[in-house]
């Protein structure tokens, strides 16, 4: 595997890092020796698994704290009593039919937590140390709106248009970046991931639900008519595609990858379903069920 370079902060809060994205990402930074230290902060919510960790702990450089990002006093004394430069911020609710049925959790945590997190990071590092740092916010594709097949993959450029609760919180939490950096001078940045799969994902994601539904004989549910188009990446390939953009000076906003697995999610349903012969998978077909706003 290629080695990622170093990164241009070396001490890392990162939030949500028992998560999915953020256990990966945790383990590709201390495994490629990117960081002198790098501390956890997750509230370990249902979608976190803090087992995912566990074969990090004997490692000096590594530090759990169970912790919410909303309260900014205590993410402002680990900055400071750790010398922490540099935050990136995977904690987030993320699954879509949640934000539909409770949108104020997506409130909370994506748009009133990334405020937190700015306003500890404006105290600790403009108006106080000076130090040289960055704040890294990880967004989603799915800010710029939904892709209709034909449709050119969505980049950086294009102007947002959130259509659920879930990325319309996201958007919301990239303005907030945006404006502390502009207004107060924090150093940050913005990355946009396509739908991201892997090793430990949630079971409740598409790729792992179908799997599993697969593998029992039962129809995977698909919203609309499936035909709205998805792209994802692999876990790994993100977290090496953050660190490359994390190693660079400039802070310009970047969609790192996800453009090579291009799929309706009826379609990748049946991807999945094509190799059956192999995994033993029964047909089982598709159930397409109403669209999402």
């Amino acid at each position: 595997m290629m080695r990622s370079p170093e990164l241009q902060t070396r001490r890392l809060l990162v939030t949500g890092g028992a998560g999915f994205i953020g256990s990966h990402f945790v383990e590709h930074c201390l495994e490629q020796g990117l960081v002198e230290r790098l501390v956890v902060l997750d509230s370990l919510t249902y979608a976190a698994d803090l087992s995912s960790l566990d074969e990090l702990r004997i490692n000096s450089r590594f530090r759990f704290i169970q912790g919410d990002i909303c309260n900014q006093a205590l993410v402002e004394g680990l900055l400071r009593e750790e010398g922490l430069d540099g935050i990136v911020n995977l904690a987030a609710e993320t699954h879509v039919d949640r934000s539909i049925r409770n949108a104020d959790v997506f409130v909370r945590s994506n748009v009133l937590g990334v405020k937190s997190l700015l306003e500890a990071a404006r105290k600790v590092w403009c108006a106080g140390s000076g130090l040289n740092h960055r704040f890294h916010q990880v967004s989603t594709d799915e800010v710029f709106g939904p892709l209709a097949p034909g449709m050119p993959l969505r980049d950086e450029s294009q102007p947002y248009a959130p259509q659920s609760p879930y990325s319309a919180s996201k958007a919301a939490a990239d303005h907030l970046v945006m404006a502390w950096r502009n207004t107060y001078g924090v150093q940050a940045s913005i990355s946009y991931s396509s739908n991201v799969y892997g090793p430990r994902q949630h079971p409740e994601k598409l790729i792992p639900l179908a799997i599993s539904r697969l593998l029992e004989g039962r129809p995977v549910p698909v919203y609309g008519d499936g035909q709205h188009v998805r792209s994802w990446i692999h876990v790994q390939d993100l977290c090496r595609a953050l660190a490359q953009f994390l190693a660079r000076r400039r802070r310009q906003p970047a969609l790192p990858g996800g453009r090579r697995g291009v799929f309706e999610p009826a379609g990748a349903a049946d991807a999945l379903q094509g190799g059956r012969g192999r995994a033993h998978i029964p047909r089982a077909g598709v159930r397409c069920g109403p669209a999402r706003a």
